[in-house]
């Protein structure tokens, strides 16, 4: 249960239906907070910053409950983005180990892409057969999203099964046996060889997948600090308060965060066109007039030169009639 994983969160506050969940393939049970998700739950906002101020709240990991098939690291995965987006915690985020408090300052940027004919950037906040996550959990476009999205239909279409760590995609896809479409399986050589050639295309960046950036843009960047919690004077008052029984000892099971704003200021980063229609025209109608003006005095030059030399030879000619007639007289 949620509460029983989320012990205490400080933030405005805490209702366990503010939480949206998720199942990702390498982390399991993930939860989403004020994710904007469901349209009918009110998003909440900070108000100031520093870390008195942000969010708050104490997880019980419960090292017990782990499968140690899973993994051979104990902690959480924080990833924090705008409102209606998936997160990847396997791509992105911090992570927290217990036995420590973590402080995450964060810094918010908005960036502007351009879009035809500069960029090829979207505009499409939801399209569920480009990005399938839009479909699933009513989130907006995101390039990783997409990106994953076309990975595993081109599991699906070339290798005939579907790639258990990520989006099982079948309700959407298109000319394709879905009833007969399973989970690979790892001793299958002919799957095996399929994945691992198309695996090595998406991590060289090689697949060919049409998946541009978002035009408009939110990312926060974040910074973390880290303490020992809680002191060892405070572990028995910190079991008793959480009614932790005494085999669950409180450092290796409970970990603290605080994630606030350190500042209020929003760092824009707009693109603009390097060599826009109006300059274009402008340069070229200056350069145009600059030959023509060339070609003008080129003109006016080359007709001068013929006048004067035709006004040299009437006047030499004028000089040999004048000449001849003095020798006859």
């Amino acid at each position: 249960m949620l509460t029983l994983f989320v012990l205490q969160l400080y933030f405005k506050q805490f209702v366990s239906s503010d939480f949206e969940s998720f199942y990702n393939p390498l982390h399991g049970n993930c939860y989403v907070y004020n994710s904007g998700w469901n349209d009918s739950k009110q998003i909440v906002t900070a108000t100031r910053e520093g870390p008195k101020n942000g969010l708050e709240m104490v997880v019980n990991i419960d090292q017990m409950d782990y499968v140690k098939q899973a993994g051979s690291l104990a902690g959480i995965r924080v990833v924090i983005l705008d409102q209606n987006q998936m997160p990847f915690p396997e791509d992105e985020g911090v992570s927290v180990g217990p036995g420590q408090l973590t402080y995450i300052s964060l810094q918010r940027h908005e960036i502007n892409r351009l879009g035809s004919p500069y960029g090829s950037c979207t505009e499409q906040l939801f399209d569920p057969f480009t990005s399938a996550y839009s479909a699933f959990y009513n989130v907006q476009y995101r390039a990783k999203g997409c990106e994953y999205t076309c990975y595993q239909k081109k599991i699906m279409h070339e290798c005939g099964c579907i790639d258990f760590s990520y989006l099982n995609i079948t309700a959407l896809m298109e000319n394709i046996n879905a009833d007969n479409m399973s989970l690979c399986q790892s001793g299958n050589f002919e799957q095996d060889e399929c994945r691992y050639a198309i695996k090595m295309k998406f991590m060289n960046k090689s697949l060919t997948c049409d998946c541009p950036e978002r035009c408009n843009d939110v990312i926060f960047d974040s910074f973390s600090s880290y303490l020992d919690w809680p002191m060892k004077s405070e572990q028995a008052k910190i079991a008793q308060m959480y009614n932790l029984t005494q085999d669950e000892v409180v450092t290796d099971n409970l970990l603290r965060v605080v994630i606030y704003f350190s500042d209020f200021h929003v760092h824009e980063l707009d693109e603009g066109p390097a060599y826009e229609l109006v300059q274009y025209l402008s340069d070229l109608c200056g350069v145009t007039g600059l030959w023509f003006g060339f070609a003008m005095m080129t003109f006016f030059e080359y007709f001068e030169l013929l006048s004067d030399e035709n006004n040299t030879l009437i006047m030499q000619f004028k000089s040999d009639v004048a000449s001849a007639h003095v020798a006859i007289d």
